[in-house]
C-alpha cells in the first residue's frame, strides 16, 4: 500500500531537507544518477511524501543549488570518456551556511515551489 499524500507541506522543511541531503551527497562525488536517486529517496523518507512528489517539486531547487550565481554550490561534471559518466560534486565551497541556502533560495523561488505543492495539493 502506497503512501497517503501529506497535507501541509512546510515548504521551509522541505527546502532544508532538500539542500542538506545533497550537500552530503555532493561531498560524495556520486554519479548523477545515484546522486539523483539517492537525494530522492532520502527526501521523500524524511519528509513523509511519495518520491514522485520530490521528482515533481525538485526544479527550483537544482537551478538554485547548480546555477550560474553566487549561490551555486554543486556541480555537474561531464564525462571525459564515454565510458564514464556525469558526477555531482561541490563546487568548492569550504564550509557552507545551510540555513543562509534555505533562506535565499525560498526569496529566489517560494512562489514557484508554493505553486507547484499547490498542485499536487500538497498545501
Amino acid at each position: 500500500m502506497g503512501k497517503t499524500l501529506k497535507q501541509n507541506l512546510d515548504l521551509e522543511s522541505f527546502a532544508k531537507s532538500y539542500i542538506f541531503h545533497a550537500l552530503r551527497l555532493g561531498i560524495q562525488e556520486l554519479d548523477s544518477k545515484i546522486f539523483d536517486s539517492s537525494l530522492y529517496e532520502s527526501v521523500a523518507g524524511e519528509m513523509d511524501l511519495k518520491l514522485e512528489q520530490v521528482v515533481h517539486l525538485h526544479h527550483s531547487l537544482n537551478w538554485f543549488l547548480f546555477g550560474k550565481g553566487s549561490y551555486s554550490v554543486l556541480e555537474d561534471v561531464a564525462p571525459r570518456t564515454n565510458q564514464e559518466s556525469h558526477i555531482i560534486r561541490l563546487r568548492g565551497h569550504n564550509e557552507l551556511d545551510e540555513s543562509k541556502l534555505v533562506k535565499e533560495y525560498l526569496v529566489s523561488y517560494r512562489k514557484y515551489l508554493e505553486d507547484r505543492a499547490k498542485a499536487l495539493q500538497l498545501i
